[in-house]
């Protein structure tokens, strides 16, 4: 027993330095971030910008890979069951709180089994109708869907998506009720408003900017609590009356809860100093996303409160996916 146990100390000795070195080595080969949205999203143009500027910096790839599918769960998935050694990191945002209600059963914990490690940046999102609707004013839309229950069609990503929770907590705010029209995907929800299929959705600023832009969409609100500096004419909700309501995407870096935690702040350290930069700040305003750096500590610290806030949007929302 005593001979056994001393061999096993013995190699447990010898390893630790070999463990050691690959940490203060890291990274020695290509990182892999895995996107839990699809190209041209706002995660996207966000991770791809990172992942850039993030592999300048180690001196090593970095590799964006999409992984779309179940609300995030396919991405999330791949990241917790690869090694924790920071080789594979996760790029998401609301969906990993809002799954941890919406799905009963989960392959994974989203509480357990995933850490933060660096959030960069958030986004607002944007209440749009038709270009050719009757309604001008978020306050008339509201006011007809609570006049006429059930008459206003609205799309959606999906049941549980998060522009499905921010629609259903400002109608419950509204007292209004109107019918939900989901799609298989966001490309899907801003087409059919486009097309006039149905009379509102709530969708991410920079999704819509092209069809905002092109003259199909009315931008009615935003969702933050402060108006947007690529719309600075379109109002908040909270300041046409509907007080408190704010919706954000907070978006940013996540790995496997075991990944070890110098290779985690490494890589928060080598991330506030990419956001703090004169680069990223004109980047972020160009493209929609609010200033909203946290670190890994910060982020994990205020893990548990965001999981609680979306724990409420669902219940409005009464979703359930399985």
């Amino acid at each position: 027993m005593k001979r056994r146990t001393f061999t096993a100390v013995c190699s447990l000795a010898a390893a630790l330095p070999f463990a050691v070195a690959a940490q203060a080595t890291y990274p020695s080969r290509p990182i892999r971030l895995v996107v839990v949205t699809g190209p041209g999203t706002a995660a996207d143009i966000l991770a791809r910008y990172y992942a850039e500027r993030l592999g300048r910096e180690l001196k090593t790839s970095v590799v964006v890979e999409n992984k779309v599918g179940a609300s995030s769960i396919v991405a999330t998935e791949f990241v917790v069951k690869a090694p924790a050694d920071g080789y594979t990191l996760l790029f998401s945002g609301g969906p990993l709180f809002i799954n941890h209600t919406l799905y009963e059963k989960l392959p994974f914990d989203s509480v357990r089994d995933v850490r933060m490690v660096a959030r960069l940046a958030s986004t607002s999102l944007v209440l749009v109708v038709p270009a050719s609707s009757r309604f001008k004013t978020a306050k008339e839309l509201l006011d007809y869907a609570r006049s006429n229950p059930g008459k206003v069609n609205y799309s959606t990503a999906g049941r549980g998506s998060t522009g499905h929770l921010a629609t259903t907590l400002l109608l419950s705010m509204a007292g209004a009720q109107a019918t939900h029209v989901p799609y298989k995907g966001g490309d899907g929800a801003l087409i059919g408003a486009a097309g006039g299929q149905v009379e509102m959705t709530i969708t991410g600023i920079s999704n819509a900017a092209g069809l905002l832009a092109g003259g199909k969409l009315r931008a009615l609100a935003v969702t933050g609590l402060q108006r947007t500096e690529s719309l600075p004419d379109v109002p908040t909700l909270d300041e046409l009356g509907y007080k408190g309501y704010q919706i954000i995407s907070r978006l940013g870096v996540m790995a496997r809860s075991d990944t070890p935690d110098d290779i985690v702040a490494k890589l928060s350290a080598v991330s506030e100093k990419l956001v703090k930069s004169p680069e990223f700040e004109e980047f972020r305003k160009r493209n929609d996303f609010d200033s909203d750096w946290a670190s890994a500590k910060t982020w994990e610290a205020e893990k548990q409160r965001e999981f609680e806030y979306w724990r409420k949007a669902v219940e409005i929302s009464g979703a359930k996916a399985n």
